[in-house]
């Protein structure tokens, strides 16, 4: 499991995001990766209309 936190502003007010992500071996050589990105709109210029963008990923890895 994976968290990725980057808030902007003094007391988080002005914005950033959270990513979570985990990765499941289903064998030695496929893994499954899922996670989700939240947004928080904030003051900061560039994160005025990133709040409604949150997502979900996934992927599938095969190694040989």
């Amino acid at each position: 499991m994976t968290i990725l936190t980057s808030l902007y502003g003094k007391s988080a007010d002005d914005g950033g995001f959270i990513r979570t992500q985990g990765t499941y071996d289903l064998s030695d050589a496929i893994s499954i990766t899922l996670g989700a990105i939240f947004y928080k709109s904030g003051s900061h210029v560039m994160l005025k209309q990133i709040g409604e963008n949150d997502a979900i990923f996934s992927s599938i890895t095969y190694d040989f």
